[in-house]
């Protein structure tokens, strides 16, 4: 005697792992690129983007009106055969955005820049500047030893977002805000 029940079941569990990767899949995960250490004039500059950094039920979040903060912190530190190695700088600033319904219209505002906030008219303009660091400072040149190695640490993670009570049922998806990119360490000889 056959039972249909075990295919059903296998099939049941198919769909909903293919579900599941799907979600996985379109979430991505937030990662730093393309990291450029550089000097200029008696200082040391990093820069880097952050990609994969929105999910769909996190825009839409964004397009209701909850902004979003990055928060970026920053490690120098010389490379040391032991295994504490000193950090020689840590940095944190932040990048934020916001969304204005009556104004149709994207703002980051990012700490380093120390100037107006950039406004945009498009999602995909604004998360694109979110993402972006350039030229932000590290440390004086001064500071580092010619012919030793180092390292820069870069984290990024989303700060936390406070729902209010009355819409946070509603809201079920804010703890996917939870995340980070974990470190990303770029090793250099000065």
């Amino acid at each position: 005697m056959k039972h249909r029940y075990p295919k059903t079941c296998l099939i049941v569990c198919a769909v909903i792992g293919v579900v599941l990767m799907a979600v996985v899949v379109q979430a991505g995960d937030p990662c730093i690129t393309n990291v450029i250490i550089t000097k200029f004039q008696n200082d040391t500059y990093v820069y880097f983007n952050i990609n994969d950094c929105f999910t769909d039920d996190m825009e839409e979040a964004i397009n209701s009106g909850i902004s979003s903060t990055f928060v970026f912190i920053i490690e120098l530190k010389k490379s040391a055969i032991l295994w504490f190695d000193p950090v020689i700088t840590k940095k944190t600033f932040t990048h934020t955005i916001t969304y204005d319904s009556l104004m149709d219209e994207y703002t980051v505002y990012r700490e380093e820049d120390r100037a107006s906030p950039l406004v945009y008219e498009t999602y995909e303009e604004a998360i694109l500047a979110l993402g972006q660091v350039r030229f932000y400072p590290l440390t004086t040149l001064t500071v580092l030893e010619k012919g030793e190695r180092y390292q820069v640490r870069i984290r990024s993670r989303l700060e936390k977002v406070e729902v209010p009570e009355s819409i946070r049922y509603v809201l079920f998806f804010a703890n996917l805000w939870d995340f980070d990119t974990g470190w990303y360490v770029e090793e250099f000889v000065y």
